[in-house]
């Protein structure tokens, strides 16, 4: 028997949010720390073409960018949904592969 995986993923990495926004109430649905997903369970996944990485607010994960390196090797396509004004938090974050 062979087993598919689905081609495009969507991680949500918190529920917290610093908007309070009238679209989405996730903010008002705080993370468990306990059930907060890791770079080392994401090591677990398989491979994919995309990968969204998503919240609540991403960036306010203080190790979002292990998780961006994880997931950078398992996939093609790395999207980070979120609402932060990009050039002042993307310092970190730099093309490596280019």
């Amino acid at each position: 028997m062979t087993v598919t995986y689905p081609s495009d993923v969507s991680i949500i990495t918190t529920y917290r949010c610093q908007m309070r926004g009238k679209m989405c109430d996730i903010w008002g649905n705080l993370t468990d720390k306990a059930h907060k997903i890791t770079s080392n369970e994401l090591k677990l996944l398989p491979n994919f073409k995309f990968v969204n990485i998503a919240g609540g607010e991403p960036f306010v994960r203080r190790d979002l960018e292990d998780i961006v390196e994880v997931m950078h090797k398992k996939s093609l396509s790395i999207v980070i949904s979120t609402l932060v004004p990009v050039p002042k938090t993307a310092g970190w974050l730099e093309l490596r592969h280019q």
